[in-house]
């Protein structure tokens, strides 16, 4: 479990994260860029997880044995997109109780981009399927501009406030103090004025 993260047993918080090229070997299983397994209090928050590889299931991101819809685990506006698995369809998130109906963690992933084809990613918690419009993907930028769908899309959250991205801009938007989603924050270019 867990080619870039693993998560088991005990809590976490992951935040402003690039999981990115991580890869598990066939024969290993589940989540390859970020397994989270029989935890409890886990937060990962503006992450950017892509291009990752699972032999099975969750080659972006895997979840299980949550407790009954636990309100301490949470994804939030994270952008889990282009990672790959060998065996199955869900190749950015797997939630393990997929394989049973009712769909045990229905309120897990929040405000994030995915174009997994599970169910709880087409709510309407502020998840989007749409393609999160990577400035360079091949050239390694996944920031976003302002024409994405994850441009201030994101849910603000208490930490955020003096709180920088992965390139230490600015959490929140300096104009509409809104979050983007995934590890980076939009920024302006250019020189700002103020005239009285």
């Amino acid at each position: 479990y867990g080619g870039g993260i693993m998560v088991g047993y005990h809590s976490a918080v992951i935040r402003n994260c690039l999981i990115r090229n991580n890869s598990l070997p066939d024969g290993s299983y589940y989540g390859g860029g970020l397994a989270i397994n029989s935890a409890t209090n886990v937060l990962v928050a503006n992450c950017t997880i892509v291009s990752n590889y699972a032999s099975a299931n969750g080659g972006g991101l895997f979840f299980s044995n949550f407790s009954e819809d636990d309100p301490t685990n949470r994804v939030v506006n994270c952008l889990i997109v282009s990672n790959k698995c060998a065996s199955s369809a869900y190749d950015n998130i797997f939630d393990f109780s997929t394989w049973g109906p009712p769909l045990k963690h229905p309120y897990a992933v929040g405000y994030s981009c995915s174009t997994s084809n599970n169910a709880f990613i087409l709510d309407e918690r502020g998840n989007t399927t749409n393609a999160p419009g990577f400035i360079d993907f091949e050239g390694g930028n996944y920031r976003v501009d302002a024409g994405s769908p994850c441009y201030n899309a994101g849910t603000n959250q208490a930490w955020m406030a003096g709180a920088t991205d992965l390139d230490g801009r600015p959490r929140q938007d300096r104009f509409s103090r809104q979050v983007d989603m995934g590890a980076y924050e939009f920024s302006l270019g250019g020189a700002l004025f103020f005239l009285k």
